[in-house]
């Protein structure tokens, strides 16, 4: 277990994490690129994370005994079966449906001996 300091970089916010160390949490989120073509995010928000549409690795998983401290209380619909932008003190955060075309068509075959 160690202690990370957490900061956000769009305002006065910060923190430390008592935190376990993994080599590996889980694979790149989301699995692919999102295409943004869809989602109008206003131009005047900071996010969280800018990066969010785009495959990276998980960073840090935050507690619940400090999620709930980091959670404002505005609330950005994008419509209808669209994400929606909450704000926090990181930055805004972007959660909720996201339509992502898979690359990969999935196949599989079962074979059974009797």
């Amino acid at each position: 277990m160690c202690c990370v300091p957490i900061k956000s970089l769009n305002e006065t916010f910060n923190t430390n994490l008592f935190c376990f160390v993994l080599p590996h949490i889980t694979d790149e989120v989301p699995s692919q690129e999102i295409p943004l073509n869809d989602i109008k995010i206003p131009s005047n928000l900071c996010l969280a994370d800018p990066r969010f549409h785009t495959p990276s690795s998980v960073d840090l998983i935050i507690g619940a005994d400090v999620f709930w401290d980091l959670l404002g209380v505005r609330k950005i619909s994008l419509g209808n079966g669209k994400p929606v932008l909450i704000e926090s003190r990181l930055g805004w955060l972007v959660s909720g449906p996201l339509l992502i075309m898979a690359k990969y068509r999935i196949r599989f075959l079962t074979l059974s001996r009797f």
